[in-house]
């Protein structure tokens, strides 16, 4: 997703592109980890086994 942010610097008249993503780990408490530090390392895990897969 493209972001366009019009706005002013120093006075002149700017427009910016901001491009966006997002990627997400799903993951379920006990089943994948059992602290958040488990649950965080299995979430990273699980998007980047997306990521990689396509």
């Amino acid at each position: 997703m493209t972001l366009e942010s019009p706005g002013f610097i120093r006075g002149e008249y700017v427009k910016k592109n901001i491009k966006v993503g997002l990627s997400s780990g799903i993951v379920v408490f006990t089943a994948d980890g059992n602290s958040l530090d488990e649950l965080l390392a299995a979430a990273d895990r699980r998007m980047y086994e997306k990521r990689k897969d396509g």
